[in-house]
């Protein structure tokens, strides 16, 4: 299906700081049309179910609301006719009751069946096209947002849409024709009851326009509660070996059965606010009963007008009902449509206008006076100028916070330079092609990225259509292979999540057998061994080492024995510069790459 288009002039730009904004505390009606319109097109695919699912609403409604002049037919002809009726007149009439019924229930079946056929495929469409827009975002986007917020946008605010919706597109149409055809069987069986109706009808709305909006605001601050839930959930599951050895299974309980019971309050209130709605109508309507038995009392109506007149009251009570629940629900919808489109309309990032694709590497790679300064931060590069030939093995050393990873960062392309430039071949990576530029490069890194699939497939996301063949030979080359056979199904092993059913010198080899699988030009190993202990790093090094074979290699290390290998160390200190050469020469000047050998040395 084509989606409706991303962007426009209140798209958040790609290298904003992400921030919440506030937001008002009622509804704008020329946003919340446009949003509502925007819901609507998501709808177009499958318009031929939603004619089915309306059509089918309306003529429930046209039936239901003639059941009062029903109810007036068979009275008079049973009972007010003067005699005794026929026995064909009275199966005809006991008949006719399962004949309407069962007509009324196909109707019913089809108007919610297909509309919520398609609520079910609009659900699938937001889900998805949220998970393309978040899936394009730059990185500082995920940097300064809760990955818990991100999912419970993704999961729970599309489901509230979705679920809000069935109740809207059935109730739409199928609630507003039952009521206009009630009042108009209502008006041919007595003019002046039907306009009392309208009057009770109008009061009816006023409940539901006032708690409407509160529940909006309530609706509002339960979609908060829920990110916090979650994330405490997610942080959890993240850091669970964390909290396991440092006992910390309490503090997690108590945070999220804070968290818990914040959520069941503010939920508690959405609830009291939308269920005083009912309350309100029932006792509205008895108004409207007592005012029925006087005018019945004081006209003196004939009994099958009285019976006509008061079924159709009563079958104006649910639909009134129902209308005004309409109001509630379309105001959660937009709640969690406005957060649902502000994520689909971020501005991801774009390939640059007129990009040209990086074809290979043949010469170098320069950072020329390059600044970076992140969102809300301090500067992490100020003037950096390095060259790194063809074929080099290039160590970057230095404090935490030294500017180290932010040198990848912009040769991945995950950030722009404040001032300066990165080229590749003499190419600006600015205005090279993203999928280019990423295809040269294979990044190796100490958090072992698996995922909850089989080893092949794992090994495969390195290159996506390897064959078996090509992924064992990777596996071999990468000391893979061997522990791959030992698993109960070797390569159709399904691993465990983040790969917690292997060691971390396993985990850390099949990463690198998936690099091997990409053959980069350039290999970016950030902190690769760092977490591993002596055995494990001498078989991951010996991998890393068929790996980094013929290539240029860009390796960050806080342990430096293990890089002494290095053509060139870049030593850097508060986003600057201050030394390099190879590590004799270092050594010998007795500076900052000196010093920290000496600390680890010693």
């Amino acid at each position: 299906m084509r989606f409706p288009r991303r962007g426009g002039k209140n798209a958040v730009m790609a290298n904003d700081p992400v921030v919440e904004k506030p937001r008002p505390q009622q509804g704008n009606w020329p946003e919340d049309r446009k949003r509502f319109l925007r819901l609507i097109r998501y709808m177009k695919p499958y318009r031929g179910r939603v004619v089915t699912g309306l059509v089918a609403g309306a003529f429930f409604g046209v039936i239901a609301g003639a059941f009062p002049k029903a109810v007036e037919f068979v009275f008079k002809s049973l009972f007010e006719g003067g005699q005794k009726p026929s026995l064909w007149m009275v199966i005809a009439t006991c008949l006719a009751v399962p004949i309407y019924y069962a007509i009324r229930g196909v109707l019913g079946f089809l108007n919610h069946y297909c509309l919520a056929w398609v609520s079910s495929r609009m659900l699938r469409d937001l889900r998805v096209e949220a998970f393309s827009s978040l899936q394009r975002l730059p990185m500082d986007f995920f940097v300064h947002t809760r990955h818990a917020r991100l999912i419970q946008i993704v999961q729970y605010s599309t489901r509230s849409i979705q679920v809000s919706i069935v109740k809207l597109a059935t109730d739409i149409v199928k609630q507003p024709v039952t009521i206009i055809v009630a009042i108009v069987v209502l008006g041919s069986i007595n003019l002046l009851f039907c306009l009392y109706a309208l009057v009770l009808g109008a009061l009816c709305l006023i409940p539901m326009t006032i708690i409407g909006r509160k529940v909006r605001n309530a609706g509002r601050d339960e979609e908060k509660s829920a990110d916090a839930t979650i994330g405490v959930l997610h942080e959890s599951l993240s850091n669970v070996r964390v909290i396991k050895a440092y006992l910390l299974e309490k503090l997690q309980i108590g945070k999220f059965r804070d968290a818990a019971q914040r959520q069941m309050n503010i939920q508690m209130r959405f609830q009291r606010r939308r269920d005083t709605l009912s309350p309100l109508v029932e006792w509205i309507g008895s108004l409207g009963t007592a005012g029925a038995l006087l005018f019945v009392y004081f006209t003196d109506m004939p009994f099958s007008e009285f019976m006509a007149v008061m079924a159709g009251f009563y079958l104006l009570y649910d639909p009134l009902k129902r209308i005004g629940n309409v109001h509630v629900t379309s105001q959660r919808v937009l709640v969690a449509a406005e957060r649902v489109f502000e994520l689909i309309d971020r501005e991801p990032q774009a390939e640059p206008p007129d990009a040209h694709r990086l074809e290979g590497f043949e010469g170098e790679i320069r950072f020329e006076d390059v600044s970076l300064t992140y969102a809300r931060r301090r500067s992490a590069l100020d003037g950096v100028s390095l060259t790194i030939p063809r074929g080099m093995t290039c160590a970057m050393v230095g404090p935490s916070g030294s500017g180290k990873t932010s040198m990848v960062n912009l040769l991945l392309g995950f950030y722009k330079s404040t001032a300066g430039r990165v080229t590749i071949d003499g190419h600006d990576l600015t205005k090279v092609s993203i999928v280019s530029l990423r295809q040269l490069i294979s990044l190796v890194t100490q958090e072992t990225l698996l995922f909850p699939d089989t080893v092949a497939n794992n090994i495969s996301y390195g290159r996506l259509g390897a064959s078996r063949e090509e992924i064992v030979e990777a596996a071999r080359k990468g000391h893979a292979h061997e522990f791959i056979m030992a698993l109960p199904k070797q390569y159709d092993t399904v691993l465990g999540e983040r790969g917690q059913n292997l060691s971390g010198g396993q985990c850390q080899r099949l990463a690198i057998a998936r690099a091997i699988l990409r053959d980069p030009a350039i290999l970016v190993l950030d902190e690769a061994t760092s977490a591993l202990d002596a055995e494990s790093e001498q078989q991951v090094q010996e991998a890393m080492n068929e790996l980094m074979r013929d290539r240029t290699v860009l390796m960050i290390a806080h342990r430096l024995s293990s890089i002494k290998h290095a053509d060139l160390f870049v030593v850097l200190d508060k986003g600057r510069i201050v030394e390099q050469g190879n590590h004799d020469e270092l050594i010998r000047r007795d500076g900052l790459y000196r010093r920290l050998y000496d600390l680890q040395v010693v």
